[in-house]
């Protein structure tokens, strides 16, 4: 997972930060995939498929793999709207 490997880096554990913040939402874009997939039916009945698997697979518990794999309270994993995350990117990389 890549947040061991910055945390690895950066020569701390999960315990000494106080949140992690994941790059989007999962129920807002779980809509949007839905509404986008059952717009095009049937042409989209393919792709649905595969999207469906991936979503009810994975991407659904997104929270309760990062907390489960770094060991961390689950109240400590948030969400943010993935526009703003890479707003927040660009803005903390340039800080000295």
């Amino acid at each position: 997972m890549a947040v061991q490997f910055c945390l690895d880096q950066a020569g701390i554990g999960a315990h000494d930060v106080e949140y992690v913040v994941f790059y989007e939402k999962p129920l807002p874009k779980f809509e949007r995939v839905l509404t986008t997939m059952l717009s095009t039916w049937p042409r989209s009945r393919l792709a649905f498929r595969e999207a469906m698997i991936t979503w009810l697979t994975e991407k659904l518990w997104i929270k309760d793999r990062i907390r489960t794999e770094l060991v961390i309270e689950r109240d400590k994993v948030l969400f943010v709207e993935h526009h703003l995350s890479h707003a927040a990117s660009a803005f903390l990389l340039s800080l000295p």
